[in-house]
């Protein structure tokens, strides 16, 4: 920050005579970098994290293709019948295997 490097270079040649406001003015300073830092830090974890949100938007999407592209799962019973989507999927008998998968892609589509 240029702005922070000039302030430091002033209390370095022409600080104020007063000690205690040369201190006050320094620790500013400090707290300023260490907030700086932090920001970068939270800036770095927020792209990772979108990153992911992206890869997780893309795999829902994929699971969503697959479920319009069939009917349902076969031998998932283990009778040899197949599951059709819209038991597995919220609002069918069996939406405890699907249902958050129904609410994740409304997100995903909103």
């Amino acid at each position: 920050m240029d702005v922070l490097k000039r302030v430091r270079r002033w209390l370095e040649d022409d600080a104020p005579a007063d000690v205690d406001l040369r201190d006050d003015i320094a620790a500013i300073c400090d707290r300023i970098d260490e907030l700086s830092n932090t920001l970068d830090k939270a800036d770095q974890h927020t792209e990772k994290l979108v990153d992911r949100l992206e890869l997780f938007e893309a795999g829902l999407v994929a699971v969503q293709e697959l479920i319009d592209g069939s009917r349902g799962v076969g031998g998932l019973h283990l009778n040899g019948s197949e599951a059709e989507w819209d038991d597995l999927l919220e609002g069918g008998p069996f939406e405890s295997w699907l249902g958050p998968f129904s609410k994740a892609i409304a997100e995903v589509s909103r």
